[in-house]
């Protein structure tokens, strides 16, 4: 089973709890706990029990972790599900912006000073897709020139490298 619909099932059913905020910090926490490499060797470590792998992870967040959180994070760990966690927050987050009329719109340049102010872009953004906008502005060295905008999952790629694969395919089309 492919693990973007492993994740859809697990975020749902977080979903269904009716506590969105919370689970979206909660989630967004599990997720950047990948970041370490002490806590991603500790979950692929097949000698630590799974319930001691959810008894440590529940300890880092400490006693205000409500109970529906930590049978989550024991679900996780008895499952061997632990590597769908960035998975799972992405998925959650899709469902919280449907249902919250928000769309999430990342602008990626090679020079971000050359950018509009990131406010009122964001202003005007609201104001042509009548919703409320997420952005992030994000300098890409990868660019040679030319911007990428991604609005949730559509992107818009007016880089240079694609504005020169589209010529090249076009002259190169019978």
């Amino acid at each position: 089973m492919e693990l973007q619909t492993i994740a859809r099932s697990y975020a749902r059913a977080l979903f269904e709890i009716n506590k969105p905020s919370e689970n979206k910090d909660f989630l967004s926490h599990l997720a950047a706990l990948w970041k370490n490499p002490m806590f991603v060797e500790l979950i692929h470590n097949a000698v630590v029990p799974a319930q001691e792998k959810s008894r440590i992870i529940c300890e880092l967040f400490g006693s205000s972790l409500a109970e529906y959180m930590q049978n989550f994070i024991k679900l996780l760990c008895e499952k061997r599900r632990f590597n769908c966690i960035k998975f799972i927050n992405r998925e959650f987050n899709k469902m919280l912006a449907a249902v919250e009329q928000i769309h999430y719109v990342k602008l990626e340049s090679s020079n971000i000073n050359i950018l509009p102010d990131h406010k009122a872009l964001q202003h005007e953004l609201e104001q042509q897709l009548h919703a409320k906008i997420e952005l992030k502005i994000k300098k890409n060295v990868g660019l040679i020139a030319g911007t990428k905008i991604t609005l949730d999952e559509h992107v818009i790629d007016g880089s240079f490298k694609k504005v020169y694969e589209n010529l090249h395919a076009l002259l190169l089309a019978p």
